[in-house]
């Protein structure tokens, strides 16, 4: 039955409050952050009302007694609603039972399979932005409430409240978490998916050209107008679907997972000084187009990719040791192997050169 006593979230439920906004409210893609946003602001008024009182009549002894009957429904309350949002995030389970069953209806129409796959794409990023909007404001609400206890509370009362509010912060590690793998399962599904194959096409094209070839794709280069484009078509558009937080996180592990792909697949190829000189040309112009689409730092993740074109390119091989320092991003034996890439260099110099490191 209805209580009182307790804020109004807490007798209606979270998630009968969730499931009643509609799809054509505005605020309808962060319902859950909205509705656990309202728990602890209702939890917070609680407290601030009734603790002074319990304080005053029934002395500090009993005041844990109530932050911890509070804490238990507000945590209780909050993963259920966690629950409830959880089912309608995996888009994985839909498209593997889409791939695994050989004998779709021949009456199911593709538009109604795409039509299924785009809501739940929907329901997954919707999950996504309301778990990080949660993880937000309940380190603002504990942030909050602390500073306002202080101002109200003795010190001996104030460590009762701290202790109450470890379980908010450990909510929050658990949302945390939650949308950690959620960006992960994110970049997985939409992004790396379509890269892998752009980027793989690298290990299939000469690297050892003739100066016309190197001229011709210094104009118009198939292999870096794809990757452009790949990133323009998949990674871009999610900017408007995403929480600002999340899309930055979003294209920084994109970006990552891009630069030790192709790392990789140079490692397997062989270059001429011109292919190495292209492979530079590629990545300035590819660190250039990935500043302008986040805010978050792109130099970096491009710091061994980018010796290794320097290696690659050098004119003569006696250049190397006034290249190297000691906090050059590759190790010796990385340079060892990235210089057995070069076709013009023996290796009894190679062997020479790297001595002298």
């Amino acid at each position: 039955c209805r209580d009182a006593g307790w804020p109004d979230c807490f007798n209606t439920g979270l998630f009968v409050l969730a499931l009643k906004t509609s799809k054509e409210d505005k605020r309808w893609s962060v319902m859950y952050a909205d509705t656990l946003t309202r728990l602890f602001e209702d939890s917070a008024r609680v407290v601030e009302s009734v603790l002074p009182m319990v304080e005053v009549c029934y002395g500090d002894d009993n005041v844990s007694k109530i932050l911890a009957s509070i804490q238990d429904e507000c945590v209780r309350q909050a993963r259920g609603t966690f629950n409830n949002f959880l089912q309608t995030r995996n888009v994985i389970d839909i498209v593997t039972a889409i791939n695994e069953n050989e004998q779709l209806d021949s009456e199911l129409k593709l538009d109604q399979v795409l039509e299924q796959i785009k809501e739940q794409r929907e329901a997954f990023l919707t999950a996504v932005n309301n778990t990080r909007t949660l993880t937000d404001n309940i380190l603002k609400l504990a942030k909050g409430f602390e500073v306002k206890c202080e101002k109200t509370f003795t010190e001996s009362l104030m460590k009762k409240i701290q202790s109450c509010l470890s379980g908010l912060r450990d909510v929050q590690s658990d949302f945390r978490e939650v949308l950690r793998k959620g960006e992960m399962n994110l970049c997985k599904m939409a992004v790396y998916s379509k890269m892998h194959p752009v980027i793989a096409e690298v290990a299939s094209i000469s690297h050892v050209l003739s100066e016309d070839t190197f001229y011709s794709l210094e104009l118009e280069d198939p292999w870096l107008h794809e990757v452009v484009k790949m990133f323009g078509e998949v990674v871009v558009p999610l900017e408007s679907l995403l929480h600002s937080e999340i899309y930055h996180s979003v294209v920084a592990t994109s970006i990552s997972e891009m630069t030790e792909y192709l790392e990789k697949l140079v490692m397997t190829c062989s270059f001429g000084q011109l292919g190495g000189l292209l492979l530079d040309k590629r990545l300035r112009t590819l660190v250039s187009y990935l500043s302008s689409i986040t805010e978050w730092s792109v130099r970096e993740k491009f710091a061994r990719l980018n010796m290794i074109a320097m290696l690659l390119s050098v004119d003569g091989i006696i250049e190397i040791p006034d290249l190297y320092s000691s906090t050059a991003p590759l190790s010796i034996q990385d340079i060892r192997k990235c210089l057995k890439l070069r076709t013009d260099f023996r290796r009894e110099d190679i062997e020479k050169v790297v001595k002298e490191l």
